[in-house]
């Protein structure tokens, strides 16, 4: 940063001055102030239109040019970040099947799903119908309720239920009669316990000797 004291023969009108000499283009202009005094001289200058940025000092041209690019510099780094930014994926919605697949799924229903008895026959499920058309099984369930029947049961679910009703209750007969056996043979155990203490209640009152005669 430049600045320069001015004989008194160079001021004007015999003031004391100062020259301030720009960093850049070496441009330099006079400029009332005492001598020496380089704060005042910096606010002086400052207040003419000159800058001084870090140190040096730059007349009003070489500021203007100076700023202007530092704006050249600042748009390009923002056009440069909006062409770099990368655009957030669309949103997606809840997957919907086509009109064609509704309609194979209707079709394939029609056939697969008793709406009197309410089930599905044989073996199918929405799984198994979904599986042969390749969409969703929550797509089939969705329109066999609303058009065939709210259950996604089978014959087969409906065979195994009664199969096993069957079974639980042979289990349960045949627990009644285990439990029938183990309480006969409780009785015949309290009965032969009762005659062994019998037995030995009248070894102790006849005695060993009249026991051995006995026997």
């Amino acid at each position: 940063m430049a600045f320069e004291d001015v004989r008194s023969s160079q001021g004007r009108r015999g003031h004391p001055c100062m020259r301030a000499i720009c960093d850049e283009c070496g441009r330099d202009e006079v400029f009332a102030c005492l001598a020496g005094d380089s704060g005042r001289a910096s606010k002086k200058v400052q207040q003419m239109g000159w800058a001084i940025v870090k140190g040096t000092l730059h007349c009003p041209a070489c500021e203007r040019k100076r700023k202007a690019g530092n704006m050249a510099k600042t748009g390009s780094r923002q056009v440069l970040a909006k062409k770099t930014t990368t655009p957030p994926p669309p949103k997606t919605g809840v997957r919907q099947p086509t009109r064609e697949q509704r309609r194979e799924i209707m079709g394939l229903l029609e056939v697969s799903y008793d709406p009197d008895a309410g089930r599905y026959k044989g073996t199918e499920t929405d799984e198994t119908l979904a599986d042969v058309l390749g969409v969703m099984p929550g797509w089939v369930a969705e329109i066999r309720e609303g058009f065939f029947g709210p259950s996604g049961g089978n014959e087969e679910c409906e065979a195994l239920a009664a199969e096993i009703v069957c079974f639980l209750t042979d289990a349960r007969a045949q627990m009644m009669e285990q439990n029938a056996a183990i309480g006969k043979l409780g009785e015949l155990t309290e009965q032969a316990r009762g005659l062994a203490e019998r037995l030995a209640k009248v070894e102790k009152a006849v005695g060993p000797r009249v026991m051995a005669r006995a026997k």
